[in-house]
């Protein structure tokens, strides 16, 4: 990997962990801020909390895409390819769709 590509991820991870910690700062904000103004209810309060139930699970599934993503990456390490070989994009397209995989199944698995 050269130095520009590794500057490029490096910006990339930077400005998604800041883009996750401003956004979990500001819908606490939010939510604190609504309960000490009395504009919710215990109804309220439910749907706020079923939407925080939400989010872990989309955090999981980006987790597992990201988890066999890697995965693919190393298998690419191992195995040697041509410079023209379509070969790359098939592994890391089979590694991404089995973590999406894994995860369609516990979805499944929780919601019956």
């Amino acid at each position: 990997m050269d130095s520009n590509s590794s500057v490029a991820i490096m910006f990339v991870a930077a400005f998604s962990a800041a883009a996750i910690i401003i956004n979990g700062i500001l819908g606490f904000r939010l939510k604190s801020r609504m309960i000490k103004l009395g504009l919710v209810d215990l109804e309220s309060i439910k749907l706020l909390n079923q939407l925080n139930g939400d989010s872990k699970l989309r955090a999981f599934k980006w987790a597992l895409i990201l988890f066999f993503g890697g995965i693919g990456l190393m298998i690419l390490q191992i195995i040697p390819y041509s410079l023209n070989s379509p070969l790359p994009y098939g592994v890391e397209a089979i590694s991404v769709a089995v973590g999406l995989f894994i995860y369609y199944l516990l979805e499944s698995k929780r919601n019956d």
